[in-house]
């Protein structure tokens, strides 16, 4: 069973209530005292949720007890919607950094490739599709990736 209301609401979903920390039920009772030791009131907790799975939570402390002025429940949990979907952007944003990246990469090896293929086409009078196969060959008897070998052909002439 769990102490802490924010763990149980990132857990499970759940929209937990404590009302007031100073008559809090025992299920909250030692989370209530520290509480109300720090000078709190109650608390509502809202679950982050995406797709209705539990991202995190977030709790919404007051200095006094909860229904002792008028509070909107449906604000708090628009809150916690807009984290979770906060949350979510940036991971999208991470992935699609780390897809940029990649695709870098990727535009960077095939330039390298097709220049070492120019570079195996010219200096041994063969066409370009010849060319890049023998590209291949080498880098596959050389026991690397076309890339790696081709980084080599363009960086010394001589290597091919």
């Amino acid at each position: 069973m769990h102490r802490n209301p924010v763990v149980l609401s990132a857990l499970t979903g759940a929209v937990v209530m404590i009302d007031d920390f100073e008559i809090a039920g025992p299920r909250w009772h030692a989370f209530a005292q520290a509480a109300a030791r720090s000078g709190l009131g109650a608390c509502r907790v809202f679950p982050l949720r995406l797709t209705e799975r539990p991202l995190g939570a977030l709790a919404v402390f007051t200095t006094d007890p909860w229904n002792s002025r008028p509070r909107d429940n449906a604000f708090g949990q628009s809150l916690a919607d807009l984290a979770a979907i906060a949350l979510w952007m940036s991971d999208v944003d991470v992935r699609s950094g780390a897809a940029t990246i990649a695709a870098q990469h990727i535009l960077a090896s095939r330039t390298t490739i097709e220049q070492a293929g120019g570079v195996i086409a010219e200096l041994d009078q063969v066409d370009i599709d010849s060319a890049m196969q023998a590209l291949a060959a080498r880098a596959q008897d050389r026991g690397v990736t076309v890339a790696q070998y081709s980084e080599h052909v363009v960086e010394d002439l001589g290597f091919r």
